[in-house]
């Protein structure tokens, strides 16, 4: 998954977010409000050419601001 954080990553710096990933959970954070919906684009695209790869609905969180962000069970944040 190399290329994949690579290019993730050059497209977050590119777009003004922060990209980490810990195994199979990416994490995109943002200071401004982004657009969800290209983002999810953005990472499906990357994802493409790993034909076992997707994104899991389940696990899908977005958090606003002032919300308690926590990012495989660490809690980035002590609001709400």
């Amino acid at each position: 998954m190399c290329s994949f954080d690579k290019a993730m990553a050059t497209w977050a710096h590119d777009s003004d977010f922060s990209y980490s990933r810990y195994a199979d959970d990416v994490t995109i954070g943002s200071n401004s409000k982004p657009n969800i919906p290209e983002i999810e684009r953005t990472i499906l695209k990357s994802l493409s050419t790993y034909q076992y790869c997707k994104i899991n609905k389940r696990k899908t969180c977005i958090f606003g601001p002032g919300q308690r962000k926590t990012v495989t069970g660490i809690v980035l944040t002590n609001h709400g």
